[in-house]
């Protein structure tokens, strides 16, 4: 792939590239690094694909659903930490600290989600489709879980948040995520029992009795969650709270007021 050919002349450590669901879409993956490091790492792989895709006369879109009828695009974070070292006896075991730090970043989603995914058409992707995520709950296996906990790799646990789109600004994301694990492993947040299955199939009652919650299903929703939430404001600071959630809340109104073909084509000729 020329994109990773380029990828690897700048240095940038690519681990592997492959073909995804989407019809034209890709995944990479970047060998482990400091969150610094691999937010860096996501603008380059940004601005490398567009510079790529327009030399052969197309263009590289990051836009989080760009189809109704394709899979969204997603960017999956990979947590790991000297204290998330295993005993080897057993892989569905998880350190005390990586279980605290699975239920901070499962209490904190509903308002990280603002800074993760922050446009308008980002929650068009977190439906229950294309094993999007869309409920605060953790998994070792299921494929559409906010938090999924692949198997241990140099003898030290890792977590994988899931929920994250290309659109984000991977600075900000890389600090409301460790703000929201940081704040779990100094609180001692339990996650509960990791879920087996499909999180599609939780029905209401389900996820009342084990507490889970949805994630916002719009921006608005979204920067509602920002608002009540503490720890994830005060990882962004008091200005760039501010900045973000004003510029968010005027692109909300816009998209709002914007009449879109859909409600043409559902309304025009009904009414």
């Amino acid at each position: 792939m020329e994109i990773v050919t380029a990828l690897e002349t700048m240095g940038l450590a690519v681990a592997s590239a492959h073909h995804e669901h989407g019809a034209g879409q890709h995944e990479i993956d970047i060998k482990e690094t400091g969150l610094l490091a691999a937010a860096d790492a996501l603008i380059t792989i940004r601005t490398v694909a567009k510079h790529v895709a327009a030399r052969h006369g197309l263009h590289a879109t990051f836009m989080p659903k760009p189809s109704e009828a394709l899979a969204g695009s997603g960017v999956h974070v990979y947590f790991t930490l000297p204290s998330f070292a295993t005993d080897g006896a057993d892989d569905d075991e998880l350190p005390e600290e990586a279980l605290f730090a699975v239920g901070g970043l499962l209490e904190h989603a509903p308002a990280f989600t603002a800074i993760c995914n922050p446009t308008v058409n980002s929650y068009k992707r977190l439906v229950a489709a294309w094993d999007a995520p869309i409920y605060t709950v953790w998994s070792y296996r299921s494929a559409n879980s906010l938090v999924r906990i692949p198997a241990p790799e140099n003898g030290r646990s890792r977590i994988e948040v899931r929920s994250a789109d290309p659109s984000c600004n991977p600075y900000l994301a890389m600090a409301v995520l460790l703000a929201s694990l940081a704040h779990g492993v100094r609180t001692h947040a339990l996650p509960g029992d990791p879920l087996e299955g499909s999180t599609y199939d939780l029905n209401e009652r389900e996820r009342e009795r084990r507490r889970i919650r949805t994630l916002p299903k719009s921006l608005r929703q979204a920067l509602i969650e920002l608002d009540r939430d503490l720890v994830v404001r005060g990882a962004l600071g008091d200005h760039i709270y501010h900045a973000f959630r004003d510029a968010k809340a005027a692109e909300y109104e816009t998209y709002r007021r914007a009449v879109h073909p859909w409600e043409r084509d559902a309304y025009l000729r009904v009414y």
